[in-house]
């Protein structure tokens, strides 16, 4: 009996001091749910959860620190997801992995390691049996930006509508249009730390390189237009309609500058701001041939933004464009209540100077104080009406 016992001792001891197969070492670094094949894995019940992730999930695990890639979120009072940021805390034991947030909902989640190879692990919880597999943001070098506009237009639905812009300093200009929070222009201040990491997101992306626009054969779905600035000039726009095509690291860029209107507190700027308030999701520019020039709707906030900056002039000049503000068209819901009446009959520009003619008769000229077309377009963006 005493042996019997000792044996008992010796084997719990023995259990008790054998090396979890994960630790937190081994956790270091990116991760994204991998589905492009089935994992080699001896388990008929295996069931690939890839389709609950859209777009695909990304994770990255710093010390004692985990970096949702998609954003973490709770509903709120009213039943809608808010955005609580993209970190959270997490612990290793007895190989499970407890992770402080859940991804929807606000609960901690638990889950099981069950192998771990080839800088794939593999885990079980409550939502099936999923792997992720280590990956490395492309580290070469990058053009830089100093200024990113994100926008967004409504779909059949109530996607929000809003525009935003931050620059490298934290500054801030947010214009949101419907189905938002809040309604109107507003300019706040990012601190260091959410600047820096908006800007290290969209680097990891390296959006120079990648396409200028990713679509998807579908109807009803909102267009997201994202423009990066380099000392006051266009450098890059990429239009994206319905995600299927959109690289990962892009998709999770998105996230923190998204929801900045969550993350900031906002100051209203005039309710009658010079210029007027548009609609944005088609800006014309005609020139003198007839031939036209079509901002993409960040690209027409950027050129909003810094028309607010301008003085009011009374020179005269020759104009080469007709700028025509024509919104509604990627939106297919209700009139939104929070659309402003423009009272404007006519804009005039050379570029650099901007004539507001109104209904009543008055009008006001904006000195920009440099070409904002000539510096950003060139003669070969426009072109004739019969290719649009």
């Amino acid at each position: 009996m005493k042996n019997l016992i000792l044996v008992l001792i010796i084997s719990m001891v023995a259990f008790s001091c054998e090396k979890s197969i994960i630790q937190k070492q081994d956790l270091q670094g990116n991760w994204k749910l991998e589905i492009l094949e089935e994992p080699k894995i001896d388990d008929e019940n295996f069931v690939d959860i890839g389709n609950f992730f859209n777009p695909r999930m990304g994770m990255a695990f710093n010390g004692d620190s985990l970096d949702f890639f998609n954003g973490f979120y709770e509903l709120d009072s009213n039943k809608k997801l808010k955005y609580v940021g993209n970190f959270t805390k997490y612990e290793i034991k007895n190989n499970k992995l407890y992770i402080d947030k859940a991804f929807y909902k606000n609960e901690k989640m638990v889950w099981n390691v069950i192998k771990v190879a080839n800088d794939t692990i593999f885990f079980e919880s409550d939502d099936g049996k999923f792997y992720l597999k280590r990956f490395h943001f492309d580290s070469a070098k990058k053009d830089d930006f100093d200024k990113i506009i994100y926008s967004s237009t409504g779909c059949y639905g109530t996607c929000p509508i809003y525009n935003i812009s931050i620059d490298s300093e934290g500054n801030v200009l947010f214009y949101g249009e419907g189905y938002t929070n809040p309604i109107g222009i507003y300019h706040s201040k990012a601190t260091t730390n959410q600047t820096e990491f908006i800007f290290g997101k969209f680097r990891n992306a390296n959006p120079i390189k990648l396409e200028d626009k990713y679509y998807e054969t579908v109807t009803d779905m909102a267009t997201y237009t994202t423009t990066f600035v380099k000392d006051g000039k266009v450098i890059k726009t990429i239009y994206d309609y319905g995600y299927s095509n959109t690289p990962d690291e892009l998709i999770w860029a998105y996230v923190p500058i998204r929801n900045l209107n969550q993350s900031l507190h906002f100051k209203k700027i005039n309710d009658n701001p010079l210029p007027p308030t548009p609609e944005l999701d088609i800006i014309k520019i005609i020139d003198e041939t007839g031939n036209r020039l079509i901002l993409e709707k960040s690209e027409g906030f950027f050129l909003w933004t810094e028309l607010m900056k301008s003085e009011i002039t009374e020179k005269s000049f020759s104009p080469k464009y007709e700028i025509q503000l024509m919104g509604g068209f990627s939106y297919v819901g209700p009139k939104l209540k929070s659309k402003t009446n423009m009272n404007l009959k006519k804009l005039i520009s050379d570029g650099r100077y901007y004539k507001f003619e109104f209904n009543d008769g008055t009008s006001k000229t904006l000195d920009l104080g440099y070409n904002f077309i000539e510096r950003n377009f060139s003669e070969t963006d426009f072109h004739p009406k019969s290719e649009y």
